[in-house]
C-alpha cells in the first residue's frame, strides 16, 4: 500500500484519517504530529471543528434561554419595593463599537449564508462533500445570525459588556477561522490538484479572518459600545445623573437617594487619564481614548474635560527620574544631559529600535512573499506589476524609468517576477533616502541643543548655594559678615570682579546704609550678600533669614493681597499693620477693589511708588531677620518716604538687621553704619559724623545734597504758615469734591462687578471655518496663487499617470511583437522630464506661497500688537502674545506650507488612483464606497476632539510661558525669600496642565492612525483577493498589474490624504489664533496724511489743557479729573504730588498712550487729538519713569535710528555723565547692552535714556523721575546741563526730589487726579499750600527723623 503524499492532508476532502496519514509512520511524536496536522489543517476535520464550536455555543444559549423562561414563570416579583419618592430615568447611548459589532456580524452572516448555498448547489463536488460543506457553513451562518440578534437586544437590556458565552465564542471562532485561512493560503500557493475545488471556501476564509480578528478584540475587551446613564428623578424635580460604561449594575449600587458614593465622587474629581488603568489590549488598540473622543464628538471640550496625566507621565515624576539618573561628580561626564536621557529612556529607545527592525524586516520580506504568492499564478507582463509609493510618488517614475533603462542597456532579461520584486525594493528604499537629509539635520540640531543644555547645566552659576554660608539659628552678634570678598556677574570672571576687596560686618539689629555715585556697585554688594553673584574669593556668612526689595520693583500678576502674602498664611492683624507701616492705606482706599484689585503683568496698572511700597510690604510681612532694601525711596514722594522711614524702617523693622542702599542723604543721620562705595570697593565706613570729618567721597555726596537744599531754604514765616498743612489735607478740596470721590468707587464697582483685570483667553469652538482657510490660501497672491499650485499639481499627476499608461500600452500582449526599446525609453524619458518640471514647479510655487503668507501674517500680528492700546497690555499677559508669536507662528512658517502642499498632492494622487482602479478593475469600486465612508466618518469623529485639544493646548501653553518669564525676572527675590519650591511647583502644575493636552492630542493622532491603517489593510486584503479571483472576462490580464499597482497604493494614499488633512485642520488653529490678534482694536491712526502738522511743530512749545479727564479703560474710575491749565513755550514746569496721584498719567495722555475721556490738549494751537500718533510722538522727547533699554549696543540704544555721528554721540554721553563709563569698556560705543539693560545699573540706564533725548533735542521734553535713581551730586550736574541744553524748550518734569523743581518757572501739584496748585515755587511757599507743606517736610525730615 502506497503512503499518501506528504501534502495530501491539506487538499484531501476525505474525512478518514487513513487516507491522509501514512500507515508506516514510526515514533509516537511523529504520529501525534501527523494527527494534529490532520485535525487542524485537513478540510473535513476543520469543518467538524467549526461546527462543534457553533453547536456548543448554540446549546449554551438554549440552556440559558430555558432557564430564563422558567425563572420568569416561577418567580413572582412584587413591585412593593419600587420607590414611591424617586425612580431612575435611564438613557442608553451607543458609540462606534456597537455599530461596528453589528456591521461585522451582519456581514459574516450574509457571507456564510451565501457560502452555504453555493456549497449545496456546487456540482463539481461529490455528493457527500457538498452536504458536509453546506451544512457546516449553514450552522456558522445561523450562529452569527443569533449573535447579531443578541447584539441588537444588548441595547434593550442595557448590557455594557458582552456575555461570557459570546466572548468565548468569538475567541474560539477566530482560532478556527485562522486555521481555515492558513490551510487556504497553503492550497492557493501550492496550486495542487484539489486546491481549485476548495478555492471559493478558501477565499471566504481569508476574507472573514479580519472580521473575526475584530470580534477577537471584542472578546478581549468585552465592550458592547453601549453607555447607560441613570438619572434619579425625585418629586421636587431635582435629578442626579451618573454614567458608567463598565458595569450596568454599578450604577444602581453607587447611587443612594440620588447621591454619588464618596469613592466614585473622588475618582470623578481626579479624572486621571485612561492610560493609567488601561489593560494591555486597551493600550494596544488605543481603546482607552474612546471616552474622551466620544465626549468631544458630542460637545466642545473644556479644559476640565481633559483628564490629568497618569503619575508616570507627570513632570515631577520625570524631573525626579532625571535627577536620579544624573551622572555623579566622580564620573566626570562631558555630556551629562545626553547620558541622563539615555539612562532614563533606554528601554523606550530599545523597544522603538526593535519595532523599527521588525518593520524593516516586514518591508523587505514583503516583496519576496508577494513574488512567491501573487506573481506565479498570474504571470502578467512585468511593467504592470510595478508598484507606486503612496507618500511620495513624485520621483518614483524616474526610478522606474532608470531601472528599465539600466536593465535594457545591460541586457538583463526583465520578467514580471524580477521587475516586481526589484521595484518593490526600490520603493522601500525611497522613503529612507528621502528622509536621510532631514534626519541628519534633526540629529545635528539635537546635538547642538544637547550641547547648549550641557553648558548650562555645568555652569558654575547654578552652584549659587556655595557662595554664601547661611545659618538660620546662630549665636553671636554678627548678622552679616564679608571677608576679602570679590564677586563678578560672569562665572568665568573674564572682565574681573565687579565688586572687590569687601570687608565689613553688620551686627544684629543694625541699620547699615550703602551710598555712592551711579555705577559704584551698591546693588551688586547686596547681590553678593544673598549669593546672586559668582564668588571669586573671600567668605560671606549670613545669619538668619533674608528679605530683598529690589531697586526695580518685581510685582506678580495677581491681587495686591497675594503679592503681599507671597504664599504665607493670612494674619489679619499683622496684615493691617504692614499696610499701615508701608503707607498703603490711602492707595487701597483709592483703588476700586482695595487689596483685591488685580495687578497686571509687571504691575503695569500701578504707579512706580505703589509698586515699590507693595514689594516693601511683601518683605515686611515675611518677618525675616535680615532686610536688604535697594533704593526703596527713589520712587516715592518726600512725605511718603519720610513716613516709610519712620513707620517701617525705624518702626516695624527696628529690631531687624537692615542693609539700605539709598541716595537720600537726609536719612543717613539716623543709621548705625554707612558704607561708601566707589568703583566696586568700600572706600569708607563708619557713622555720619565720622565720615563727614574724614572728607573724601562721603563729604562730596553730602556737599552736593546741602547745595541742593539751599534751594528749599525759606523764610520762617513761610515755613510756619505751611508746616501745619500736610500733603493729604488740601485747602482746595471742598466738601462737594470729597463727596464725589466717596461716591465714585461704589459707582464704578457696580458697573464692573468684578476685580478681575486679566481676561479669559479668547477661544473658538467647532470646525475651523472656511473663511480661515480662505484667508490663509489667498493672503499672499489671492486666488491666482492657489490656481497656479493646483494647476502644477494636476499636471504633475497627469504626467505620472501618463507614464504608467505608456508602460501598460507598450508592454501589453498586443504590442509584444512590435516592442521598440528605443522608442519606449525616449517617450518615457520625455514624460519623466515633463513630470519632473511640473513637480519642481509645484514645490517652488508652494514654497513661495507659504513663505509669502507667513511673512504677511507675522507683519500683521507685529503691526497689530505694536499699535494696540495700552488697555490691551493691561489685560493680556505676555505669555499669550509670545505663544502666538512663537509656536503659532512656527506652525504657519514651517508646518502649514509643507502639509497643505502634501495634502493637496495626496488628494490628487487619490483621485488618480480611483480613476485607474475604476477604469481597469471596476468591481473594486464597490469596496471603495464603504472604505471612503468609514475613513471620512473616522476623520470627523477624530477631528471634533483633536481640534479642541489643539486649541486648549495653545491656551494652556501661554500660562507656562508667562509664569516662567515672571519667575526669571524675579528670581533674585524668589531665592532670597527661599520660595523656590513654591514657584517650581507652580511651574510644574502649569507644565502638567499643558502636557495633558499634548499627551491626549498625540494619543488621539495614534488612535486615528491605527484605525485608518487597519481599515486600509483590510481593504487591501479583500481587493487583492478579488483581483486574483475575478475571471479574465471581467479584468483583462494585461491590466491586472496596473490595477494592482494603483490598488496597492490606494491604502496608503487614502490614509495619508485623510491623516494629513486632519493635521492641516489642527494646524489651522494657529491661523485662527493669529487672526484673533491681527484684529485687536488699534490705537488712533498712525499717520494722518490729510492733516499733517507743520514740519517745525511744535515751534514754541505752548501747552494748554482744558477740563482734561482720563480713565485707563471704559467703566473704570477717572484717574485725571478735570485739569485746566496753560503752559507757555520755553517754561520749565515741575510736577509734584503723592505717589499714585496721576502725575505719570498726565505724561501718558500727552503722548496719547491713553486717550482723554473728555477735554482737550492743545500744543502750539493744534489739538493733539487731530494728529496722527506718529506725527505727535515723534516730535516729543521723554525720559520715562522706568528706563527702557533694548538688547544691542550702547550706540543702538542712544541712537536707535542711526542718524548721528560718533562725535555727536560721545558729546551726548559726556553731557549725561556716562563718557568715562563707556570709554572704559573694551567695546566703547559697541559695548553690549542685554535685555532691559540688566548689565547696567538702574542709574546708568536712566542716564542712557537722558543721552538719547539729548541727541534728539525736542522742543517739548517730558521727564518722569529722570534722575530718581542717581545720587544728588550727579543729579545736580544733570539738572544744570538740562537747563543749558534745553534752555529754549518747554520741559515738564515729574520729580520727588524737591530741589529738582525749586528752580522751575512754575510747579504743578497733583493730588488724587486733581490739579490742586499751579504757580511759581516762591509764591506757593509764601502762602499756605500743599507745595509749601511738601517743601517744609523735605527740609525738616532729617531733623524729624
Amino acid at each position: 500500500m502506497t503512503s499518501p503524499s506528504s501534502s495530501s492532508w491539506v487538499t484531501s476532502v476525505s474525512c478518514s484519517s487513513t487516507s491522509v496519514i501514512p500507515q508506516n509512520t514510526s515514533g509516537a511524536s511523529s504520529l501525534i504530529l501527523q494527527w494534529l496536522r490532520f485535525i487542524f489543517f485537513s478540510p473535513c476535520p476543520q469543518r467538524a471543528l467549526l461546527s462543534t464550536v457553533d453547536l456548543i455555543f448554540l446549546f449554551t444559549l438554549f440552556v440559558f434561554a430555558v432557564k430564563k423562561l422558567c425563572s420568569r414563570h416561577i418567580s413572582n416579583i412584587s413591585h412593593v419595593n419600587e420607590p414611591l419618592i424617586a425612580k431612575n430615568k435611564v438613557t442608553v447611548t451607543t458609540n462606534v463599537w456597537f455599530n461596528l459589532s453589528l456591521f461585522v456580524t451582519t456581514v459574516l452572516t450574509v457571507v456564510f449564508t451565501v457560502t452555504s448555498v453555493l456549497g449545496f448547489v456546487d456540482n463539481t463536488q461529490s455528493y457527500s462533500w457538498k452536504h458536509i460543506d453546506g451544512i457546516c457553513w449553514l450552522i456558522q451562518a445561523f450562529s452569527f445570525f443569533i449573535v447579531t440578534v443578541l447584539i441588537i437586544h444588548e441595547k434593550r437590556f442595557e448590557a455594557v459588556t458582552h456575555p461570557i458565552s459570546v466572548r468565548v465564542f468569538f475567541g474560539a471562532n477566530f482560532v478556527v477561522i485562522a486555521l481555515f485561512s492558513c490551510s487556504g493560503i497553503i492550497r492557493l500557493v501550492s496550486g495542487t490538484r484539489n486546491a481549485s475545488l476548495l478555492e471559493f471556501d478558501d477565499v471566504v476564509s481569508v476574507i472573514s479572518l479580519p472580521f473575526s480578528g475584530f470580534l477577537l478584540v471584542l472578546s478581549i475587551t468585552g465592550l458592547t459600545g453601549i453607555t447607560v446613564t441613570r438619572e434619579s428623578v425625585s418629586l421636587n424635580g431635582n435629578s442626579n445623573s451618573n454614567s458608567n460604561s463598565n458595569s450596568s449594575s454599578s450604577n444602581s449600587n453607587s447611587k443612594s437617594n440620588g447621591k454619588v458614593s464618596g469613592d466614585e465622587e473622588l475618582h470623578k474629581s481626579l479624572n486621571v487619564s485612561g492610560w493609567a488603568s488601561a489593560s494591555i489590549a486597551s493600550k494596544l488598540f488605543w481603546l482607552w481614548m474612546n471616552p474622551l473622543l466620544s465626549k468631544g464628538y458630542r460637545a466642545a471640550l473644556k479644559i476640565e474635560d481633559i483628564p490629568t496625566l497618569s503619575p508616570e507621565h507627570r513632570a515631577e515624576k520625570i524631573s525626579k527620574l532625571f535627577e536620579e539618573k544624573w551622572p555623579k561628580p566622580q564620573e566626570n561626564s562631558k555630556h551629562p544631559v545626553r547620558t541622563t536621557l539615555l539612562r532614563c529612556f533606554w528601554k523606550h529607545v530599545a523597544f522603538n529600535a526593535f519595532l523599527a527592525i521588525v518593520k524593516l524586516s516586514v518591508m523587505y520580506v514583503g516583496p519576496l512573499l508577494i513574488q512567491s504568492i501573487v506573481i506565479p499564478p498570474i504571470q502578467f507582463p512585468f511593467p504592470e506589476a510595478w508598484d507606486d509609493d503612496p507618500v511620495d510618488a513624485d520621483n518614483f517614475d524616474i526610478q522606474k524609468g532608470a531601472a528599465a533603462l539600466v536593465a535594457i542597456l545591460l541586457g538583463i532579461p526583465l520578467d514580471a517576477v524580477t521587475v516586481f520584486t526589484a521595484m518593490s525594493l526600490f520603493k522601500n528604499l525611497q522613503e529612507p533616502i528621502r528622509t536621510f537629509p532631514q534626519s541628519m539635520i534633526a540629529l545635528s540640531q539635537a546635538m547642538i541643543s544637547l550641547g547648549r543644555l550641557d553648558g548650562f547645566m555645568l555652569s558654575k552659576e547654578l552652584d549659587h548655594e556655595g557662595a554664601v554660608e547661611r545659618q538660620e539659628d546662630c549665636s553671636g552678634s554678627v548678622a552679616v559678615e564679608v571677608k576679602d570678598g570679590s564677586f563678578s556677574w560672569d562665572d568665568e570672571a573674564a572682565e574681573g570682579a565687579v565688586v572687590k576687596d569687601l570687608n565689613f560686618e553688620i551686627k544684629k539689629g543694625e541699620l547699615a546704609a550703602i551710598v555712592g555715585t551711579v555705577g559704584s556697585g551698591k546693588s551688586s554688594l547686596l547681590s553678593s550678600v544673598i549669593g546672586e553673584m559668582h564668588k571669586i574669593s573671600g567668605k560671606v556668612r549670613v545669619c538668619g533669614s533674608t528679605a530683598y526689595v529690589a531697586q526695580t520693583a518685581w510685582i506678580q500678576n495677581g491681587t495686591i493681597q497675594d503679592n503681599i502674602l507671597f504664599g504665607s498664611p493670612m494674619d489679619r492683624q499683622k496684615y493691617k499693620e504692614v499696610i499701615k507701616n508701608c503707607c498703603l492705606e490711602k492707595d487701597l482706599e483709592m483703588l476700586e477693589f482695595g487689596d483685591q484689585t488685580e495687578i497686571g503683568e509687571r504691575g503695569i496698572n500701578l504707579s512706580g511708588g505703589q509698586k515699590q511700597r507693595i514689594q516693601l510690604a511683601r518683605a515686611v510681612y515675611q518677618d525675616c531677620d535680615i532686610y536688604l532694601l535697594d533704593d526703596v525711596f527713589s520712587a516715592v514722594d518726600a512725605h511718603t518716604g519720610s513716613e516709610i522711614f519712620k513707620e517701617c524702617v525705624r518702626g516695624a523693622l527696628r529690631n531687624k538687621t537692615i542693609l539700605l542702599v539709598t541716595h537720600q542723604v537726609d536719612f543717613l543721620h539716623n543709621v548705625d553704619l554707612i558704607l561708601v562705595m566707589r568703583d566696586g570697593m568700600i572706600v569708607q565706613s563708619g557713622k555720619y559724623d565720622e565720615l563727614l570729618e574724614s572728607g573724601l567721597d562721603f563729604k562730596n555726596l553730602v556737599s552736593a545734597h546741602e547745595t541742593s537744599m539751599q534751594l528749599v531754604e525759606m523764610e520762617p514765616t513761610a515755613s510756619d504758615s505751611a508746616s501745619p498743612r500736610p500733603l493729604q489735607k488740601s485747602p482746595s478740596l471742598n466738601p462737594r469734591e470729597e463727596d464725589q470721590k466717596a461716591l465714585e468707587r461704589p459707582k464704578s464697582s457696580s458697573i464692573i462687578g468684578t476685580s478681575k483685570l486679566i481676561k479669559e483667553e479668547e477661544r473658538e469652538t467647532g470646525r475651523i471655518s472656511l473663511g480661515v482657510y480662505k484667508v490663509y490660501v489667498t493672503e499672499a497672491f489671492g486666488w491666482w496663487g492657489v490656481l497656479i499650485v493646483l494647476l502644477f499639481s494636476l499636471l504633475g499627476q497627469a504626467a505620472q499617470m501618463s507614464s504608467d499608461y505608456w508602460l501598460a500600452y507598450e508592454t501589453s500582449n498586443d504590442r509584444a511583437a512590435s516592442f521598440n526599446p528605443s522608442l519606449f525609453i525616449e517617450v518615457y524619458t520625455a514624460i519623466a522630464g515633463v513630470s519632473f518640471l511640473m513637480i519642481f514647479s509645484r514645490v517652488i510655487s508652494s514654497a513661495i506661497l507659504g513663505l509669502q503668507t507667513c511673512q504677511i501674517f507675522f507683519k500683521q500680528i507685529l503691526n497689530s500688537i505694536l499699535h494696540a492700546p495700552m488697555s490691551f497690555f493691561d489685560t493680556t499677559p505676555s505669555g499669550r502674545i509670545l505663544s502666538r508669536a512663537s509656536s503659532d507662528q512656527t506652525n504657519i512658517d514651517v508646518f502649514l506650507p509643507y502639509t497643505m502642499s502634501l495634502t493637496l498632492s495626496m488628494y490628487i494622487t487619490l483621485i488618480g488612483i480611483v480613476i485607474i482602479t475604476c477604469q481597469y478593475a471596476w468591481p473594486t469600486v464597490f469596496l471603495l464606497i464603504p472604505l471612503g465612508w468609514l475613513n471620512i466618518w473616522y476623520r470627523g469623529f477624530f477631528l471634533s476632539t483633536s481640534r479642541e485639544i489643539t486649541r486648549l493646548d495653545s491656551i494652556t501653553k501661554a500660562p507656562v510661558i508667562h509664569h516662567f518669564s515672571e519667575s526669571i525676572s524675579g528670581v533674585m527675590t524668589i531665592r532670597c525669600f527661599r520660595k523656590q519650591d513654591k514657584f517650581v511647583q507652580e511651574n510644574v502644575d502649569r507644565v502638567n496642565g499643558n502636557l495633558r493636552m499634548d499627551f491626549h492630542n498625540n494619543a488621539s493622532n495614534e488612535w486615528l492612525g491605527f484605525r485608518l491603517e487597519f481599515i486600509g489593510s483590510l481593504f487591501l486584503c479583500v481587493s487583492t483577493t478579488f483581483m486574483i479571483l475575478l475571471p479574465s472576462s471581467i479584468v483583462k490580464p494585461e491590466n491586472v498589474g496596473l490595477s494592482l499597482s494603483y490598488g496597492l497604493s490606494l491604502n496608503g494614499a487614502l490614509f495619508w490624504a485623510l491623516y494629513m488633512s486632519c493635521f492641516v485642520e489642527n494646524k489651522m488653529v494657529s491661523v485662527e489664533r493669529i487672526k484673533q490678534f491681527t484684529n485687536i482694536p488699534s490705537e488712533a491712526e498712525w499717520v494722518k496724511k490729510d492733516n499733517p502738522p507743520p514740519s517745525n511743530w511744535p515751534s514754541h512749545g505752548n501747552v494748554e489743557l482744558k477740563d482734561l479727564q482720563v480713565r485707563y479703560r471704559p467703566n473704570t474710575p477717572l484717574v485725571i479729573k478735570g485739569i485746566t491749565l496753560s503752559i507757555k513755550g520755553g517754561e520749565k514746569i515741575g510736577v509734584v504730588g503723592r505717589t499714585g496721584g496721576g502725575k505719570s498719567t498726565l505724561i501718558q495722555v500727552m503722548f496719547r498712550l491713553v486717550e482723554p475721556s473728555s477735554g482737550s490738549i492743545t500744543i502750539d494751537g493744534i489739538n493733539i487729538s487731530t494728529l496722527g500718533l506718529h506725527d505727535l510722538r515723534s516730535r516729543f522727547g521723554i525720559i520715562p519713569q522706568e528706563p527702557i533699554l533694548f538688547a544691542g549696543t550702547v550706540r543702538t540704544n542712544i541712537d536707535p535710528i542711526g542718524q548721528h555721528s560718533d562725535e555727536e554721540i560721545w558729546r551726548s554721553l559726556e553731557r549725561c555723565q556716562l563718557n568715562d563709563v563707556v570709554a572704559s569698556k573694551p567695546g566703547k560705543l559697541e559695548s553690549a547692552v542685554v535685555d532691559n539693560g540688566d548689565n547696567w545699573s538702574v542709574g546708568q540706564r536712566q542716564l542712557l535714556c537722558l543721552g538719547r533725548v539729548m541727541l534728539k533735542h525736542s522742543r517739548l521734553l517730558f521727564m518722569d523721575e529722570a534722575t530718581a535713581s542717581v545720587d544728588s551730586q550727579t543729579d545736580a550736574v544733570i539738572q544744570k546741563i538740562i537747563r543749558e541744553d534745553f534752555a529754549d524748550c518747554t520741559i515738564i518734569s515729574i520729580a520727588h526730589r524737591i530741589p529738582t523743581v525749586m528752580d522751575c518757572d512754575r510747579v504743578l501739584v497733583i493730588d488724587a487726579g486733581y490739579a490742586k496748585e499751579f504757580d511759581k515755587p516762591s509764591r506757593l511757599i509764601e502762602r499756605p499750600s500743599l507745595f509749601g507743606a511738601l517743601v517744609q517736610e523735605y527740609a525738616n525730615r532729617s531733623a524729624g527723623l
